[in-house]
């Protein structure tokens, strides 16, 4: 009886490429939520793997950029904060511009905010990946506060039915 790694060349072959491929694709221990969403060629497809799972590592090992999840929590204290998303993400109509996004469920005794901002709005105003990479990502976190405090905002002041 042959298993299937001596029974054919070809089943060999794709099974290490598989075991190749989820090696080089597994992520690294990101807070929940995060999301680190690029274009760059060198950060596509199986050999861009590396490239890719490493970029937020090293962006967030820094620690400059820091999750949002503490500051809404202290922003709201009488509320319940599910953070869902939050990163930096490309627009859909131009690769090279990139935007801070926040996505977060915010549940107090009267409601139920569902925060979805991104900053900026246009790529008109987006930097490119570098700048907000740059100074260890303190664009990203000085978008990521006004998204907080926009955020926040909502859930204290809502706005009339």
């Amino acid at each position: 009886m042959s298993s299937i790694f001596t029974a054919n060349p070809l089943n060999r072959t794709l099974l290490f490429s598989a075991a190749l491929c989820l090696s080089g694709c597994a992520t690294a221990d990101l807070p929940d939520g995060f999301v680190y969403e690029t274009s760059l060629r060198g950060q596509q497809g199986w050999y861009g793997g590396k490239a890719r799972n490493s970029a937020p590592d090293d962006l967030l090992s820094k620690g400059v950029v820091t999750s949002p999840q503490a500051a809404l929590e202290t922003a709201l204290p009488n509320a319940a904060v599910d953070l869902r998303k939050w990163g930096v993400s490309y627009f859909d109509r131009d690769w090279t511009r990139y935007r801070v996004l926040l996505e977060a469920d915010i549940q107090t005794d009267k409601q139920t905010v569902k925060c979805r901002l991104s900053e900026p709005d246009t790529v008109k105003d987006a930097p490119l990946l570098r700048e907000f990479e740059a100074n260890d990502g303190a664009l990203i976190q000085s978008r990521l506060n006004k998204l907080v405090a926009t955020c926040a905002d909502a859930v204290l002041n809502p706005a009339s039915p």
